[in-house]
């Protein structure tokens, strides 16, 4: 077995999607952690075994999951991750873990998706969209959404081509005439 085999099960399964989500970004700018927290929740909302693997809890403007932490402590011990200034990104030798990681095509696909759709949005932002698609998660955090929050996220994800009109005006929670008149003035 060589050293890449080796390492790759030393990890536990958390490690490995840590690793793999860092290693889907690594071309497009290096990841903050409290985005990485946010990809992987939204994973866990749809993915019922990536749920069992995480535990989330609300923390300041989003999820926070001590598993990732706990992860990356890790993942940095073992010199696949380097950390810089509250940014992570893999190490040479975390890349060569991360090109040989598999994964089902249904977690790839996600993951690649979230990836695209969260990578230029500024990180309130995403937090007023997961409390848009997943009402208990605002109620969960204890902070409050308030109607000007919901119709600026919904006016840039729309803006950025991230959701469609009908998601926007979803995100907002007004009328489709409000929306558009908003959406004129602005």
């Amino acid at each position: 077995m060589n050293n890449v085999k080796k390492l790759i099960h030393k990890l536990n399964e958390c490690e490995k999607i840590v690793l793999y989500t860092l290693g889907l970004v690594k071309n497009l700018h290096i990841l903050r952690l409290n985005k990485l927290h946010k990809i992987l929740f939204l994973v866990s909302e749809v993915l019922p075994e990536i749920a069992e693997l995480f535990f989330f809890d609300a923390l300041y403007l989003g999820p926070f999951s001590i598993d990732i932490n706990y992860s990356l402590s890790n993942l940095d011990e073992l010199g696949l991750v380097i950390y810089d200034d509250g940014q992570y990104k893999l190490s040479e030798k975390g890349q060569s873990i991360y090109r040989k990681l598999k994964f089902k095509k249904e977690l790839r696909s996600l993951l690649n998706d979230l990836k695209e759709f969260l990578w230029d949005v500024p990180e309130f932002y995403i937090f007023v969209y997961i409390c848009a698609v997943i009402p208990d998660f605002e109620e969960f955090t204890g902070f409050e959404i308030t109607p000007y929050h919901r119709l600026q996220t919904a006016k840039y994800l729309f803006v950025q081509e991230k959701i469609n009109f009908a998601q926007a005006v979803e995100i907002a929670q007004i009328s489709t005439s409000y929306f558009e008149k908003f959406f004129t003035k602005s």
